[in-house]
């Protein structure tokens, strides 16, 4: 099995490392994967160079609660791990899981084949099922020094009532009891101490998606222990970087990338001496945000909301968290006081709003020593895009020239729009001699030039607006005439039918090139196009009208426009 190499020790001979493999698998919901083989390490006082066997339980199906397939816990170790002989001592198993889940240990089970020949193998340690805390202790030095291995199961569950895990992790590694160093004073063992600029143990770091994360990890040996050094530092999580050593300390600089895909990384590390003492092993938990403010909203449905977020420990009170609506007077929503667990981030969920409605999320976390922090702000969101409720306001009419008129208008606010406008939809009837024509244009920004033919007096046009989301097209403006010749006969109610049609004929018949229906798509500079149409003659224009009658052309520098045209 390849994996690319992140960590080394010279001291105690192995390197660490990881890898990804993507397999595609289809009609499958529950996978189990084993990798097997031989052998453990000769050296081993229990199973050597006996079989291995590790097995990973998943589940692909999506969850209710979260709306996404499991995913399964993550723990980092490194390979091996010193404590001293006939002294208490205990191994923190550093877990953690993405879905924020309960998660549990569990020895492993040479009945599940999940261990090899490894089952069982550290005697007089006990591991805790809930903080996954190995303790070691071995009152009547039964044991020898030596390598011995440990073998668990790491498993999340959904709620603490739940007894069948959703995913099971295995998690092997060596355990070396070492001889005291002064068997004088038993238990007295003064291991490697990180100091500054290492972040500190449990601290929460957040990292924008797309950036690299660098930091500095600094272990010096404890000042009255003038005959040790440090040997090394492991890093599992991080890419390890340049490394410096001098006679009392030890710097290790390390990186890591957050992806748009990740959501969390946890970094652990500790520090051994050249008698292989070792730290406590440390961890700092990377939090990946997708925006700057560090709010992660999920629509759960059109008026159930969840809020995730991530913070710097430690945040001692918990939160204050509100869904406020946008643009009216109408603050704090839902205000929500969590309580801080153990963890970097936290979530909460809000029922009973609208979906048509734009909010903002504002979360403040309370220290007891330093009171309430800044507050963190959401941009604009809905729940669900609905159509607007009113047309574009503000319609003013601009004569730029006898054959140019510029249009332009106001969009809805955000609550008369109830989602986010994409663009608008032009309306415009022209009636001739009895002939009736309407031609459909789409816009982005809030403006339309029209070419009028001003030589024309018997044709009168008009034309009408309505704003765009992804939801539809709201109501239709009052129509406004841009050449008036004799008056039209359609009301607004009128127009507003034939819009919702035609928007229809467009997306149904757009393939389609007969029924006398062209889609032409262009993208025309608007100072290119303006200063050409003026530029023309009243003969050249009149022979350019020939066919339609009348020419509506969009000068938009920044939209491709859709033109229609039907004739009756």
């Amino acid at each position: 099995m390849l994996y690319r190499c992140t960590a080394f020790s010279e001291r105690d001979d192995w390197s660490y490392g990881r890898n990804e493999y993507q397999y595609n698998v289809t009609g499958i919901s529950y996978f189990e994967l084993q990798f097997a083989s031989c052998c453990w390490l000769s050296t081993l006082q229990i199973g050597m160079d006996g079989s291995w066997s590790l097995i990973m339980k998943g589940n692909l199906t999506v969850r209710k609660d979260t709306g996404r397939i499991n995913s399964s816990p993550e723990v980092t170790m490194p390979p091996i791990v010193n404590v001293p002989s006939s002294c208490v001592s205990q191994i923190r198993l550093d877990v953690h899981d993405p879905d924020g889940d309960i998660v549990r240990c569990r020895w492993a089970d040479s009945v599940r084949s999940e261990c090899g020949g490894v089952c069982n193998a550290l005697p007089n340690c006990i591991l805790n099922p809930d903080t996954c805390v190995l303790t070691y202790f071995d009152a009547n030095s039964t044991n020898s020094t030596g390598q011995f291995v440990v073998a668990i199961q790491v498993e999340d569950y959904a709620s603490l009532t739940d007894i069948i895990p959703l995913s099971s992790v295995p998690l092997q590694f060596v355990v070396n009891v070492v001889s005291l160093i002064n068997a004088s004073i038993p238990c007295v063992y003064l291991p490697p101490i990180f100091v500054p600029p290492t972040p500190l143990n449990g601290t929460c770091i957040p990292v924008l998606a797309g950036q690299t994360w660098n930091g500095t990890l600094l272990a010096q040996i404890q000042p009255s222990l003038s005959s040790t050094s440090v040997s090394d530092v492991f890093v599992t999580g991080a890419t390890q970087l340049a490394v410096t050593k001098n006679a009392t300390h030890i710097s290790v600089g390390i990186a890591w990338i957050a992806t748009a895909s990740s959501s969390m990384q946890v970094i652990c590390f500790k520090a051994t001496e050249n008698h292989g003492v070792s730290s406590a092993i440390q961890c700092i938990t990377l939090l990946v945000m997708k925006n700057s403010s560090g709010i992660d909203i999920k629509v759960l449905s059109d008026n159930v909301l969840k809020i995730n977020w991530t913070y710097t420990k430690p945040a001692q009170l918990g939160f204050n968290v509100s869904v406020n609506e946008v643009m009216t007077n109408t603050i704090d929503v839902r205000v929500v006081k969590t309580t801080l667990m153990d963890s970097c981030s936290q979530s909460a969920q809000f029922n009973g709003l609208d979906g048509g409605t734009p909010y903002q999320v504002i979360i403040n976390g309370m220290n007891e020593q330093y009171g309430t922090s800044e507050s963190i702000v959401s941009s604009t969101f809905f729940l669900s895009q609905k159509v607007p409720v009113v047309p574009p306001h503000g319609i003013d009419k601009m004569i730029l020239s006898d054959y140019v008129i510029l249009l332009k208008w106001s969009k809805p606010t955000l609550t008369n729009a109830r989602g986010f406008v994409i663009g608008y939809s032009l309306i415009y009837s022209c009636v001739k001699s009895g002939s009736f024509e309407l031609k459909l244009y789409e816009v982005t920004e809030e403006y339309f030039y029209y070419f009028r033919t001003v030589n024309d007096s018997a044709v009168t046009c008009s034309v009408a607006v309505c704003a765009k989301t992804i939801a539809g097209c709201g109501p239709l403006s009052e129509p406004v005439i841009v050449q008036a010749g004799f008056q039209i006969n359609a009301t607004t109610s009128d127009l507003q039918s034939q819009v919702h049609t035609y928007v229809i004929v467009i997306y149904l018949l757009s393939s389609i090139t007969a029924l006398c229906i062209f889609v032409t798509i262009a993208v025309s500079v608007l100072q290119c196009c303006v200063s050409k149409h003026v530029r023309r003659s009243a003969n050249t224009t009149s022979a350019s009208r020939r066919h339609s009658g009348i020419e509506m052309v969009e000068c938009n520098a920044y939209a491709t426009r859709k033109e229609i045209s039907l004739y009756t």
